[in-house]
């Protein structure tokens, strides 16, 4: 039976045939139409648009095959498949058929099952015809959009096939290359473009297709017949070869560039302000020397030579920054190594038994943060070497620096020592050291804590930032 509800026109000047045929078709729920000659069968296709048409040879007046001629080049009747019907069973007649647009011959007499069969055969082509019209439709809008949406697009897409021809180019790829899209497309880029098969370019090129993973490169390109310049190519793998997406970034690059020049100089400048400082410290600190020698009081010297410590620890911040490579921190570790090596230098009859134990880690401090820092391990060492080893014992004194949950620091100075007087208060210590040591957490916005069994043992809390 047939499938769906279509519209049928039965064109035969047999009125048996044309009523068993009517009969039949509009028992199967097809809108049946009918005609009896070939100028009325022209006529109501041409009005009526039928899904599909029976055609007779013979009729009276004008034949079958003129009919057919005369619907295929009408506009409006052209799509209506024709189905031949006819007595004449020569091939000579069957090929005029065909030639004229028919899509099918039936010799009479007819099977009906046979004609619904083809009819609805037919049918269905004609509606995956019409079906596929639609999508190709769609697919030309889409194509159109497409294309807009590429020339919208203000970086340069280009695609490269395997044999290295372009594919598709949009006007600001083709402008890039300072040509013209039509001048692009089919071209070889490595014909175009001379040694392109030696730049950055091209291996990512041959990198995506062999991998089958998007990648992207920036560098320099110099064209044959323009100005060198900075470009960033994003390249994606598609199935006839590369999709790219290009930037222009000359003027990006070149201010980048002058920007890099400018913190170079910077760089210079605060690497030379570091050594003037830590130049003028010195200074400062061989004019204190020469004074101490000069100074029988022993009580005296002895101030002058911890004033000479502090100034030795903060011109000791500025060498090492002088010779980082980073000018805005400082490797805690190895400077605390260096400050307790001069500490011990310049006062070796200060408890020559004495070891350092120090863990620090690689921790690195910003100036604001490591000068406090520095000096209240200058005060706090100073402090251990001359009292909690009395007669010269042995000992050990530990430094412990760490950072924790990333944005805490915590610094703890402890000897194994003689400890501090049982009545020892940090809150009435009068030593000038202590007072230090006190301004210098509190400039750190930390916490003071002191432990006093086995020894004594300071803690500062405070935070990193």
């Amino acid at each position: 039976m047939i499938e769906k509800k279509e519209t049928i026109l039965i064109v035969d000047d047999d009125p048996m045939n044309l009523s068993l045929l009517n009969d039949y078709f509009a028992a199967s729920g097809f809108r049946v139409l009918v005609a009896e000659d070939g100028e009325s069968a022209v006529q109501r296709a041409a009005d009526l648009k039928p899904d599909i048409i029976l055609l007779d040879i013979k009729l009276p007046g004008i034949d079958g095959f003129e009919v057919c001629r005369r619907l295929k080049g009408d506009e409006k009747a052209k799509d209506s498949p024709i189905l031949f019907m006819t007595v004449i069973a020569e091939i000579a007649e069957k090929v005029k058929a065909f030639a004229l647009g028919a899509v099918d011959y039936i010799t009479k007499p007819i099977d009906l099952e046979e004609v619904a069969a083809r009819v609805n055969t037919h049918l269905t082509i004609r509606r995956l015809q019409k079906k596929f019209e639609e999508q190709n439709l769609k697919l030309q809008r889409g194509e159109e959009r497409y294309k807009h949406l590429l020339e919208s697009i203000s970086d340069g897409v280009y695609v490269l096939d395997r044999d290295w021809r372009y594919t598709l180019v949009n006007e600001n790829a083709a402008r890039l290359v300072h040509m013209s899209p039509r001048d692009l497309l089919g071209k070889k880029i490595t014909a175009l473009f001379p040694g392109i098969e030696e730049s950055k370019f091209f291996k990512t090129y041959l990198d995506v297709i062999r991998t089958g993973q998007p990648g992207a490169v920036v560098n320099e390109f110099n064209f044959p017949d323009g100005p060198r310049g900075w470009y960033e190519v994003r390249v994606y793998p598609v199935p006839e070869g590369i999709l790219c997406i290009a930037a222009d970034i000359t003027a990006h690059h070149l201010a980048r560039e002058k920007i890099k020049a400018s913190l170079v100089e910077k760089e210079v400048l605060l690497k030379e302000i570091h050594h003037r400082v830590k130049n003028n410290l010195q200074l400062i600190n061989s004019l204190l020397s020469l004074h101490s020698r000069r100074v029988d009081d022993k009580k005296s010297a002895a101030v002058l030579m911890e004033v000479n410590n502090r100034i030795h620890s903060i011109a000791l911040i500025h060498e090492k920054l002088y010779q980082a490579e980073d000018l805005a921190r400082i490797d805690f570790d190895e400077y605390i190594r260096s400050l307790t090596g001069h500490l011990r230098s310049a006062s070796p009859e200060l408890a020559p038994g004495v070891r350092f134990k120090i863990k620090a880690g690689e921790i690195l401090f910003e100036i604001g943060k490591a000068i406090p820092c520095a000096l209240i391990i200058n005060e706090l060492v100073t402090n251990s070497l001359k009292y909690a080893f009395p007669r010269q014992r042995d000992g050990e004194i530990a430094i412990d620096l760490s950072v924790v949950a990333g944005d805490k620091a915590i610094l703890s100075v402890a000897d194994n020592g003689i400890g501090l007087p049982v009545d020892f208060s940090i809150e009435e210590a009068g030593t000038l050291g202590i007072q230090i040591v006190k301004a210098l957490v509190k400039q750190l916005h930390g916490t003071l804590k002191i432990e006093k069994s086995k020894g004594s043992k300071f803690t500062i809390e405070f935070p990193v930032k």
